[in-house]
């Protein structure tokens, strides 16, 4: 079942950002990633400025500050998510491709095994 959710996570996600192809997903990788990176950026300036506020002893500066990193670190978890989430629907469109591509390599279902009728119990 937990693969079942983690297939349609990554539905919902090529769905929801129309991706159809891998060069698509890398485009939407590469735009996550980049800004993933500009808000790293903005949260250290963050951190830097309520840095300041604490030399200063400027609460209302701190608390404004401390809200700001909150909201960035929110959005940079969100980012990783989908950053891995493109990663996990790549790895699974290699497998499935790989599948396409050696149709001999299926993997064999056990048949039962008929059992031999014993007419003569006693």
């Amino acid at each position: 079942i937990a693969k079942l959710d983690r297939y349609i996570e990554q539905m919902d996600f090529l769905y929801k950002h129309q991706i159809e192809d891998t060069q698509s997903l890398q485009s939407k990788k590469d735009a996550l990633v980049s800004e993933l990176k500009r808000l790293i950026v903005e949260r250290r300036k963050l951190n830097t400025i309520k840095e300041r506020g604490e030399r200063h002893n400027n609460g209302p500066l701190i608390a404004q500050t401390k809200v700001e990193i909150s909201q960035v670190s929110r959005k940079i978890r969100e980012l990783r998510k989908e950053i891995a989430l493109c990663d996990a629907v790549a790895i699974s469109s290699e497998r499935v491709l790989e599948g396409v591509n050696a149709p001999d390599k299926k993997p064999e279902i056990e048949q039962p095994k008929p059992q031999a009728k014993n007419k003569h119990r006693t």
